[in-house]
Formats: structure tokens, C-alpha cells, sequence
């Protein structure tokens, strides 16, 4: 019943009882009233109070929940008493369904904003193969030939000219690789995980690959693990004083579980911006993240992502052999870069 006709039917019920007291002289009032009658309007009066005070608070039963979860802007849903009013309760379920679809506008536009990051990123990555790389590839080339004719005194400065630019070549066809996964789209998640675990490989890493059966393709969900993978191994190369690596990959009813452990120093910390970048893309898939570190042991990173979040195809794996992209920086690089 509306808290309206609650205090409505209370405050008719008391005054009704009143008036019959008074109709029929069970009660009967003086003017002035003696001490005995004004006792019996007192009571009445503190009666007609509790009776209204006590619907009150029945029927405002849940506020105290709802003004406190408006006022911190919880993301939890608010869920009342028992006996809350049917005018909270609607309340409580308009609030609920507004964090709803805030949260899934929240997580559209979050994952807008993630696709056309990587559009831009597999851009960028086409320019600097396509333009920049083959530029570096025909100075190169230049060089070699201007090298044949040029007198012998010039042979070591263009020889130190050729290597610096050879050297950026690599820089650019690495930075090309990690800004577009090319292995992921033309192999699928398996080979493209032991692409990266390869080139961990050759930073002096002991490797492990440990993939359960053939995953049929979903490309957000594949994109969202590589990334992950590539995050965590990245992290590992820099900071973790790791010398091996395991990486499985299976699938549990629904979902598939990836776990990233390594042997390094294991000390917990605050989350930085790769951890960071890799729980907000998990959640944005619809998984779950985990980091756990345990000194001297190492440290874990495991996810658990739907199995299907784009529609995946139910294709076998690919037959037609591709060459495989390296995804990490060369060794050279690895060495000196922060």
C-alpha cells in the first residue's frame, strides 16, 4: 500500500475512534475540562502522534539505504528492506536501472574508443612499414651503391651511415609489428601467443606455451588477450628479473582462462598504467582480471574472458602457412630501451 494511504487510513481509524468515544458519551469533555478529561485528551493526542510517527517510519523504511547510496554514487545496486514503500522501492529501481545503463553506455563507449585506438595503431603501423620502412629500405640501397663508387676514404663513414640506418629500419619494422598484430588477424590467438613468447625467447627468456585444443576466433576477445599477453610479457621483460615464463591458455564451460607466471622477484606494487591498461581492457570483454605477486616466487597474472564476445566464426585452423611477426623489440633495442 502507497505510504499516502497508510497514514490516510491510520489517521482516519484514530479519528473515527475519537469520535464515536464522543458521539456516545463514553467520553465526555467540559468546559474547562477537569484534570481527568484533559488526561484523556492528552492520551489521545499522544496516541494520534505514535500512530502517525510509526506509519512514518514504516513506510520510510529503506531511505536511510537510498540516501546513502545516492550520496557516495556507489555503482552497487540498492537493495531495500522488506518493508519499504512501494514509492522507494520504484525509486530504488529507477536508480538501479539508471546505474545500469550508465554502465553500459560506460562500456560502449570505452570499447568505441578501444577500436578505434587500434584502428589507429594498425594504421600507424601500415605507414611506417609502408612509407617510412620502404624509404630506409631504398636509402639503404643508395647507399650500398654510392659505397661501390665512392673512393676508399668514404668507405667507413658510409659504412657507419648504412648501419645507423639499418638500425632504425629494424626500430621502425618493430614498432610497425607491435602497433599491428598482423600475426593475430592472419593466424589466430595460438600462433600468434608463441609469436610473442618466441620473441620473449630471444630476450633471454625460458618460454612456455600450454594451449588446450583449437579456440574458435572472436576477434575483440582474441585482440583483448593478446594485448593482455603482450602487456604482462612486456612488464616481465623490464621489471620482473624473470628467466622463465609459462603461458596456458584453456577453456572452462563459457569462458577462457589465460595465466601468465613467471619466476621473478615477485614484489607487489601499486598498479601502474600497464596493469591498469590490461584490467580495463579484460573488463571491457566482459572478464575478469587477477594479478597476484609472491616474493621470491613470482608473479601471476590470470584472466577470464567470455568465450564468444563478438561472434566468433567456427572455422578450423588455418591451413595456409604465413610467416609469423615478431611483436617484441629486437635484442639491440631491448637492451637499451627504458
Amino acid at each position: 500500500m502507497p505510504m499516502f494511504w497508510r497514514l490516510f487510513l491510520a489517521n482516519a481509524v484514530a479519528l473515527a475512534v475519537a469520535f464515536l468515544a464522543l458521539a456516545f458519551g463514553l467520553v465526555t469533555v467540559s468546559v474547562p475540562p477537569t484534570s481527568d478529561q484533559l488526561f484523556i485528551l492528552i492520551l489521545g493526542f499522544a496516541s494520534l502522534l505514535l500512530v502517525n510517527a510509526a506509519m512514518a517510519s514504516y513506510g520510510l523504511t529503506g531511505m536511510s539505504e537510498l540516501r546513502e547510496a545516492i550520496a557516495h554514487r556507489s555503482d552497487e545496486p540498492i537493495v531495500l528492506p522488506a518493508g519499504a514503500a512501494p514509492e522507494l522501492r520504484t525509486l530504488a529501481a529507477t536508480y538501479n536501472a539508471m546505474l545500469d545503463r550508465l554502465e553500459n553506455e560506460r562500456t560502449a563507449t570505452a570499447r568505441a574508443a578501444l577500436r578505434a585506438h587500434e584502428d589507429e595503431r594498425a594504421r600507424l603501423g601500415r605507414d611506417l612499414h609502408d612509407e617510412i620502412g620502404q624509404n630506409l629500405t631504398f636509402l639503404l640501397l643508395r647507399l650500398r651503391d654510392v659505397g661501390k663508387a665512392a673512393p676508399p676514404e668514404l668507405e667507413a663513414e658510409l659504412e657507419a651511415v648504412s648501419d645507423a640506418t639499418r638500425t632504425t629500419l629494424e626500430h621502425v619494422r618493430s614498432l610497425s609489428r607491435q602497433l599491428r598484430p598482423g600475426a593475430l588477424a592472419d593466424l589466430g590467438l595460438k600462433p600468434a601467443l608463441a609469436s610473442l613468447l618466441d620473441d620473449a625467447r630471444q630476450l633471454g627468456l625460458s618460454t612456455d606455451l600450454q594451449f588446450a585444443g583449437w579456440v574458435t576466433p572472436d576477434a575483440e576477445r582474441d585482440l583483448a588477450i593478446y594485448r593482455v599477453v603482450q602487456e604482462a610479457l612486456t612488464n616481465i621483460i623490464k621489471h620482473a628479473q624473470a628467466t622463465s615464463v609459462t603461458v596456458s591458455v584453456e577453456r572452462i564451460d563459457d569462458m577462457l582462462a589465460v595465466r601468465i607466471a613467471d619466476d621473478g622477484h615477485g614484489r607487489a606494487g601499486i598498479d601502474g598504467t600497464g596493469t591498469g591498461s590490461m584490467r580495463e581492457r579484460v573488463r571491457l570483454v566482459g572478464g575478469t582480471f587477477r594479478r597476484e605477486a609472491s616474493p621470491g616466487v613470482g608473479t601471476t597474472v590470470a584472466i577470464e574472458v567470455p568465450f564468444a564476445v563478438s561472434g566468433g566464426t567456427e572455422s578450423g585452423p588455418p591451413t595456409r602457412p604465413i610467416p609469423t611477426i615478431s611483436m617484441f623489440p629486437p635484442p639491440a633495442w631491448g637492451e637499451t630501451d627504458d
